[in-house]
């Protein structure tokens, strides 16, 4: 009564070689292929086209409080890559919050946003009283070998102390 495997597998097979042939023909027509030739040097176009924008932003000194918040950040790197990994994990996490899966994308890119706003305010906030984050401070006196002048107003080892 039983189908031998002599009989199922090459049947299995046919059909499921015949279901990716009718897929391989509808995309096989002279749109597609026109649309492959040309979506590399479209991407392309749009990369430089995004590049120049955010040239012409930076250059004209269009949203420059926004500018130096990601230029504060970017200071801080290591400090808020750190940072945001323990706030999300602290949030999505069961031992958190637990709130994996409970937004919508829309939701998370807010997340997202408000997160890179508190640290980008925060980042300001701190530089204007030390030299470096806290982990970029770690960082430097390892590299180092010996600890780093955090506040503002010491000097650099080996560097005269200048006015900021």
């Amino acid at each position: 009564m039983g189908l031998s495997w002599r009989w199922v597998m090459p049947s299995a097979y046919r059909s499921a070689s015949m279901n990716w042939a009718c897929c391989r023909r509808a995309n096989t027509g002279r749109a597609s292929a026109a649309a492959g030739r040309t979506y590399q040097a479209s991407r392309l176009a749009m990369v430089f086209g995004h590049l120049g924008l955010v040239m012409c932003v930076v250059r004209l000194g269009v949203l420059r409080r926004l500018q130096r918040g990601f230029a504060a950040a970017g200071q801080m790197a290591l400090t808020n890559y750190i940072a945001q990994t323990l706030i999300c994990i602290a949030l999505f996490y069961d031992f958190g919050f637990g709130l994996y899966r409970r937004f919508e994308r829309y939701q998370l890119y807010l997340i997202v946003l408000a997160i890179a706003a508190v640290q980008m305010a925060w980042s300001l906030v701190w530089l204007r009283h030390f030299r470096f984050g806290p982990l970029e401070w770690v960082w430097r006196s390892l590299t180092y070998l010996q600890r780093q002048p955090m506040a503002r107003g010491q000097a650099l080892a080996g560097a005269p102390l200048q006015a900021t």
